[in-house]
């Protein structure tokens, strides 16, 4: 049986965390998918509580260690991929973001599911996603293939490069990484490549694939 992680290295997570997300009078801003433990359990069921307690720490430990290999940091613009475009954090006009825009607008709302905008040096550098699916073909009536949309993005822009992987919010999603490879060259998922690098071709132009 694996051993708990000790309260000196969960103090020490969140301690880096606090750098990464930001802290509050309740302590770390964790984004969604490493804050959702059933407390209620402390209650009704204790042993499972705690085991569930060490999974989210170490999932936590997971995203920190992750962000800090890359010297990344949460930022609290939630936007479409044409953040990345720019030299300053700020977000689209909302009416032409293609994550929160109305109506045909918003087509990279599906893929950009639990999505995180990092920075590195106050800059947008990192746009993380976990989709349940990622469609490859028109699946659902009027919606763009997500891998079409992806693959736009890094036509508009050269600086753009996409990675796959299995990353931290685990339920059978894939976690999408898109970031400026003028900031950072290389970025690899958190866990493994999902078994979505087959869908790499060149007019991707992923850094870290082979030419």
């Amino acid at each position: 049986m694996t051993e708990f992680l000790t309260p000196d290295q969960v103090a020490d997570i969140y301690t880096r965390a606090a750098k990464i997300f930001g802290s509050n009078e309740y302590g770390v801003r964790w984004p969604y998918e490493a804050s959702g433990l059933d407390r209620s359990l402390r209650r009704t069921d204790r042993e499972r509580y705690y085991r569930e307690l060490d999974a989210y720490n170490r999932q936590r430990l997971v995203i920190v260690e992750w962000a800090e290999r890359y010297e990344l940091k949460k930022s609290s613009v939630q936007c479409c991929p044409g953040w990345l475009t720019r030299n300053t954090s700020r977000r689209c006009d909302i009416r032409k973001c293609t994550r929160y825009g109305s109506g045909e607008q918003n087509v990279d709302h599906w893929w950009l599911d639990h999505a995180i905008c990092w920075t590195k040096d106050g800059k947008p550098t990192a746009i993380t996603a976990s989709p349940y699916d990622i469609s490859v073909a028109d699946e659902y009536e009027a919606k763009v293939p997500d891998y079409e949309r992806i693959k736009w993005w890094l036509a508009q822009d050269e600086r753009l490069s996409v990675a796959f992987g299995a990353g931290w919010y685990g339920s059978a999603t894939t976690q999408v990484v898109m970031w400026r490879s003028d900031r950072i060259p290389v970025i690899e998922p958190a866990t493994g490549d999902g078994g979505w690098q087959e869908l790499m071709t060149a007019s991707w132009r992923p850094a870290n694939s082979a030419a």
